[in-house]
């Protein structure tokens, strides 16, 4: 698949409101929505990464994940064990207890159940937990455990029927995202049946590859609607509002627009904001800044 600068962009766009946010940057009331644009993302470069090796005849489900593994592990193990030697220096014996249990679940990708059960994201104890923002990378495993048999399930016995068995997830996952914003917001903002129709969004981006509109000057106003959704999401909406469920749709279409626009017309104004060196750079190193800024905001907070 052709690298595409646009999108380290957009990586930058998300992390950033992302730790500025956990860092108590009040102009920023949602920058927590970084992490939908991550789930886009992800879903829509696996997707590509999969139906190329599908494509190509070289599908392997251990080949996949291995690559999955060398490109997420060896900074996540690193940031783990940084945290566990200051853990030792700087939380209370009593809390190293419920440290370690999340240790072995961040290690074992189901810390989003781990903090599901035990910890609300938005409240002042989550602030104190050093690996909560695993959570996400959780969701995301546990989305690649199962996507890659379902990708080549629908190839090889559906005739690449993408829709036909995508769009009832994509939808029943939504629906009941937003009912689990009413009446289990905590399970709603955790765990994966509530946020696979995000990663699928970027599925299907790039498996049905839309065509781009024959004015360039309505590429253009789609790539500013997509931006304009983004600062929706990262400006009016807070904590206190219900999340994922509706409220997701601001951050998610408005990446899904942004990808569509880079991916057929790279020349438009939002294609090239994406672009710029900063951004991209900011991109690149994306995942370490998110690994690495919530323990440091976690133990900061626990010695004040």
């Amino acid at each position: 698949m052709k690298y595409r600068r646009d999108i380290d962009g957009l990586r930058a766009v998300a992390v950033l409101p992302v730790v500025l946010f956990h860092f108590g940057i009040s102009a920023i009331p949602g920058g927590f929505t970084g992490v939908d644009i991550f789930f886009v993302i992800s879903g829509y470069l696996i997707t590509g990464s999969l139906l190329d090796d599908l494509e190509r005849g070289q599908f392997s489900i251990i080949s996949f994940y291995w690559r999955r593994a060398r490109r997420i592990l060896p900074a996540l193990i690193f940031v783990t064990l940084l945290t566990c030697i200051a853990a030792l220096f700087i939380l209370l014996p009593s809390d190293l207890h419920e440290f370690s249990l999340s240790v072995i679940a961040a290690s074992t990708f189901w810390s989003n159940i781990y903090f599901w059960k035990t910890s609300n994201y938005f409240s002042i104890d989550a602030e104190l937990r050093p690996l909560l923002h695993t959570w996400s990378l959780s969701v995301e495993e546990q989305y690649y455990i199962f996507a890659p048999i379902l990708m080549f399930l629908i190839y090889r016995y559906f005739a690449k029927r993408w829709l036909t068995i995508l769009l009832p997830i994509i939808l029943g996952s939504f629906v009941l995202a937003v009912m689990a914003t009413w009446l289990a917001p905590n399970a709603g903002f955790y765990l994966l049946p509530t946020r696979v129709w995000e990663l699928m969004l970027g599925a299907v981006l790039m498996l049905k590859r839309p065509p781009p509109l024959s004015n360039r000057f309505l590429m253009e106003l789609v790539g500013l609607a997509g931006f304009g959704l983004l600062a929706i999401g990262f400006f009016a909406i807070s904590e206190s509002d219900p999340f994922p469920g509706y409220n997701a749709l601001y951050p998610c279409l408005g990446t899904a627009l942004l990808i569509y626009v880079g991916q057929n017309s790279p020349s438009t104004t939002a294609s090239r904001i994406l672009e710029v060196r900063p951004l991209v750079w900011i991109g690149l190193i994306s995942y370490s800044l998110y690994l690495v800024h919530w323990p440091i905001n976690a133990f900061a907070h626990y010695l004040s």
